[in-house]
């Protein structure tokens, strides 16, 4: 949710999410993320541009997959 809020220019959203999560520590940036989440085998997720929101490919590529 963090990246998407980044991405998506939502720095109020952002500001409450964190501290509220309790998340202390730096946003993971996509590479990471889909590292950590074991899908870089995907390239329909992992080869998409750094600027979109992780969680936007991976709705599109549910929706695409039918």
């Amino acid at each position: 949710m963090a990246d998407f809020m980044q991405k998506c220019d939502m720095p109020y959203a952002l500001s409450v999410f964190l501290p509220e999560s309790s998340i202390s520590q730096e946003i993971l940036n996509k590479k990471e993320l889909v590292d950590m989440m074991k899908i870089k085998d995907d390239e329909a997720i992992a080869g998409k541009s750094e600027m979109t929101p992780l969680l936007m490919d991976i709705i599109e590529h549910i929706k695409a997959s039918g």
